[in-house]
Order: structure tokens, then C-alpha cells, then sequence
């Protein structure tokens, strides 16, 4: 049997950007933070904050780190980060890179499969929300489920092609002056009067979705997901701790 050669990055393939809004991190942010140095410190780590924000005191500890200054009203609350998230100039400062992996310090990483997921070739792929109303263990989906709604994926922690996503937005704001919902059910397609902007988008079905990430109800995720772990997590502090608690030990 041939031995598994992992791929390597390509150069300006991706880049991992992380909010941050203020100097200090509670100690569930550090633990993610530290777990995203740990295992994708290899590749490009770009942090991006409020321009007033001084946080030389993270490069001063990682010297590889980069900085990217946005307006200080785009993190002043959901809303503003929403907006920042739905702009082309967001997308524009990193068209160095091919894709960017959005990386909340609620997120938590497993193993490092970035170069795999930019080679699958996804526009945007994020943790999928799970209802357990509508599934269960061996069963389908509705067959007209994703007729009219796909697959909500969460920003927090999420792959996105840089290239598409500034192309999707301006055919977006062409056509609609702007979106005043969640950035990412904008991405996921999710809402039915975004049904004519599907073929911008490739997007991955829910069993690939789940390989990436989970978020609510991971134990029902675990399942689902063939009892193995995705390459991330998002919010893992707030849905079902415990069930987290035994693979970040």
C-alpha cells in the first residue's frame, strides 16, 4: 500500500484571517487562538481589526503575524462586522490569496486539512446548521428540501474563494442595493429570493459540509458524520461543551 503524501500549500493559495476587536482574549479565545498557531501557523496568519487597535503585543509573541486594518464601525457589533463581511474591499485586501479561511476565536481546529479543502474547490463552505427535527440517524431529508432552501453554513468558522466572493457581491449589489441580514446565510444561498444567484456559487451538500465543520448539536453532527471528527468546529464553547470537552484535552 502507497504511503499517504499530504499536499503542500500552495504559495498565496490561502490565507487564515482572525477577527479580533479587542486586546485581550478570554481564556476559551486563547485556547482557539493557540490551537490555529499550533497547527496552521505554517500558512499565512493575517489578524484583522479595528484600525485604532493596537495588538503589538501578539506580534511582538509571533512575529510571522500580519495585520489588516478595517474602519472601526465595522466592529462595533454584529451589524457592523455583517456589513464589513458583504463588502468588495473586504474581499479586495487579500487578492493576494486564492481563498481565505474565516477563523472566529470561537472556532477550534482538529488536524490540518486547509490545502485539501482549498484543492476541493468549494466558493464558500462552512459548519452546516443541523435541526434534529429533520433528521435522525439513517434517515433523508425531505426530498424537496433543498428546493427552495439550502443548507445554512456558518461564517465563524468557513472557506471562501476570494475571487468568487468579490464577483458574487457585485452582482449582488447590482441588482440589490445592499444585504441587511447575516453575512453568511448571504453566502450559503440560504434564503429563498436568493434562488437567482445560485450558479454564482459552488457550494458543498450538507455531507460535505459536515466534513468541514460542525456547530449545533455535535453529538447528532458525529453521527451523521460516520463517528468522525470534522477538520473544525465552531462555537464549541456554547453548544454542548461536554461533548467537545473529550477531544480538546
Amino acid at each position: 500500500m502507497s504511503k499517504h503524501i499530504k499536499p503542500s500549500p500552495k504559495k498565496n493559495q490561502v490565507a487564515v484571517v482572525i477577527p479580533m476587536y479587542k486586546p485581550d482574549m478570554t481564556p476559551f479565545e486563547q485556547k482557539a487562538f493557540e490551537q490555529c498557531i499550533k497547527i496552521l501557523g505554517h500558512y499565512p496568519i493575517v489578524i484583522i481589526k479595528p484600525e485604532s487597535l493596537n495588538l503589538e503585543h501578539l506580534k511582538q509573541q509571533h512575529t510571522a503575524i500580519q495585520f489588516q486594518n478595517f474602519e472601526n464601525k465595522y466592529f462595533k457589533g454584529i451589524e457592523g462586522y455583517n456589513a464589513l463581511l458583504t463588502t468588495v474591499h473586504f474581499y479586495e485586501a487579500f487578492t493576494a490569496y486564492e481563498y481565505m479561511l474565516i477563523y472566529q476565536l470561537d472556532a477550534f481546529i482538529f488536524s490540518d486539512q486547509l490545502t485539501e479543502w482549498c484543492n476541493a474547490g468549494f466558493d464558500y463552505v462552512g459548519s452546516p446548521h443541523i435541526e434534529p427535527e429533520r433528521w435522525s440517524i439513517g434517515s433523508k431529508l425531505p426530498g424537496n428540501y433543498h428546493q427552495f432552501r439550502r443548507i445554512f453554513m456558518n461564517g465563524g468558522f468557513s472557506l471562501r474563494r476570494v475571487k468568487a466572493m468579490i464577483r458574487f457581491l457585485k452582482v449582488l449589489k447590482f441588482f440589490k442595493k445592499e444585504w441587511i441580514s447575516n453575512e453568511d446565510g448571504l453566502f450559503s444561498l440560504h434564503f429563498i429570493q436568493l434562488r437567482p444567484y445560485r450558479p454564482l456559487l459552488n457550494l458543498p451538500n450538507w455531507q460535505q459540509a459536515l466534513k468541514f465543520g460542525f456547530e449545533q448539536h455535535p453529538q447528532l453532527c458525529y453521527e451523521l458524520n460516520n463517528q468522525q471528527l470534522p477538520f473544525g468546529c465552531h462555537a464549541w464553547e456554547k453548544y454542548d461543551y461536554e461533548f467537545w470537552g473529550k477531544y480538546m484535552r
